[in-house]
């Protein structure tokens, strides 16, 4: 039967490089002599994204003839890959299978799931260390926003702390790259002394979400630092002819931009600035944000676009831009967006995928990608239940969860939004306190009503305060 190895890799991506190097060691390729290589650049093959993805690159995926034996994604020691090769016979090949094609009945949300998530979650927090726990440090602004919603409504101060850490380890790391002013991928050690230097914008705006909303809980010198130079950076770097840019490489010795503008990323920046401008409000970076939206309409997606990673991110781009304007057409538009989204990657159990139900996917064994996507895609279909009082969004959204109720225990990351769109549904919107906010649009009342509670605070006292019934009243 035949054997093969294949690689999804980018040119951009160092752990690719270094997996690449020892790959070709001749230890290694003595043990791999039975097997065939096929290695894929995902810039050139987007499409095995969806099928051959572990959650983050390299993606290796061992087969035998039709049938997945392993796969893994992200660093990897040559050792440890020695001792995979070396233990496959005690794995059970897995038919490359339709996902869900297991899955014939829905299992219940409850509250249960949303603490299941948190200790899942938990237990791969450094508590001491800041970020996660491996052979590196894994930061993921889902994650990371995830804790800080759980802390905005259970007051658990360590959840608080520890992403307050983490941000602070962070910067005083090598992953601080002050020349460009944003964060690198990630730190190659547990004392953040190495990373990569790939500046990628959409894990910036993420931070940048995070930490106005750090800001705002506990005033900081250090988290004024990250928000003023990730707001620069995106002024006047990240973003180029009208969009947000992939992001910045670190290649032989010297930053190289990237100006291509990917939509799903684009999309992604400009969701996270919108929202982070509900709350701090740079007028020219929430500008380029807010115009970008503007010309959703008329945009011409090309194919190797017109993916669910692509589209959701629009969806929340345009209701995000609708909850700071309340402008009609802005929610008439994301209606639209989520009419194309039912057209073109709805399946007939409840959950939406970007390739033809015809197609071959590996199964549930590999969820983290499409539970990544299905997870956002429900947290924004409630965000317009909130918002419309339309019961559609709510029981679509619902589905979504409760396909992935028996699914996403098997996995520990990629969890972050899976837990926020469970903590909208158990645990309502938070109470926010909000210092030193400026432009506050005139009908905020009505249209943060189904959306979160804004308190705006100074010197320790409510200067407005939105009541029950969510009037602007001033005390």
């Amino acid at each position: 039967m035949e054997r093969k190895i294949i690689i999804l890799t980018a040119k951009w991506c160092r752990e690719c490089q270094e997996l690449s190097k020892f790959l070709e060691e001749n230890d290694i390729t003595y043990i791999l002599k039975d097997f065939y290589l096929e290695y894929y650049d995902i810039d050139e093959y987007p499409h095995l994204i969806n099928r051959f993805n572990f959650g983050g690159l390299p993606s290796v995926v061992i087969l035998e003839g039709d049938k997945l034996v392993y796969g893994f994604s992200g660093i990897l020691s040559k050792e440890e890959f020695i001792d995979i090769i070396n233990s496959l016979d005690k794995f059970n090949p897995v038919k490359l299978k339709e996902l869900g094609e297991d899955i014939n009945d829905f299992q219940e949300i409850s509250m249960r799931d949303l603490n299941n998530v948190l200790n899942q979650i938990e237990r791969n927090i450094d508590w001491l260390n800041g970020g996660f726990i491996g052979n590196y440090k894994l930061v993921s602004p889902d994650e990371l926003d995830f804790l800080i919603q759980m802390y905005l409504r259970r007051g658990v101060e360590g959840y608080y702390r520890i992403v307050l850490h983490t941000l602070i380890k962070m910067l005083q790391g090598d992953m601080w790259i002050d020349e460009i002013g944003g964060f690198s991928r990630i730190s190659l050690s547990s004392d953040w002394t190495k990373s990569d230097k790939n500046i990628l914008s959409e894990l910036n705006s993420g931070i940048l979400k995070i930490a106005v909303y750090l800001n705002i809980l506990s005033r900081n010198i250090i988290l004024n630092k990250i928000i003023k130079r990730i707001e620069r950076a995106f002024i006047k770097k990240l973003f180029r002819d009208g969009s947000f840019i992939r992001g910045v490489y670190y290649i032989n010795n010297k930053y190289v931009y990237d100006c291509r503008s990917i939509p799903s990323i684009n999309f992604k920046v400009v969701s996270d600035i919108l929202e982070y401008s509900l709350y701090k409000m740079n007028r020219q970076l929430y500008l380029k944000a807010y115009n970008t939206v503007n010309k959703i309409d008329e945009i011409e997606l090309v194919n190797k676009y017109k993916t669910l990673y692509t589209y959701v991110p629009m969806l929340d781009s345009l209701i995000n831009a609708y909850i700071i304007s309340g402008e009609e057409d802005m929610l008439e538009s994301a209606i639209n967006i989520f009419n194309e989204i039912n057209k073109l990657f709805k399946d007939s159990s409840s959950i939406y995928r970007d390739i033809p139900l015809n197609s071959k996917l590996i199964g549930y064994q590999i969820i983290r990608r499409p539970l990544k996507i299905n997870s956002y895609l429900s947290y924004v279909l409630y965000k317009i239940y909130l918002i419309t009082g339309d019961e559609k969004f709510r029981d679509i959204s619902l589905n979504i969860l409760r396909y992935y109720s028996k699914l996403y225990k098997k996995y520990g990351y990629s969890l972050g939004m899976y837990g926020k769109a469970l903590l909208m549904v158990f645990e309502g919107t938070p109470v926010l306190e909000i210092s030193g906010l400026r432009n506050i649009p005139k009908d905020i009342g009505k249209i943060l009503k189904p959306y979160t509670i804004v308190r705006w605070v100074k010197d320790g006292r409510y200067i407005n305060l939105i009541d029950k019934d969510f009037e602007i009243k001033l005390l």
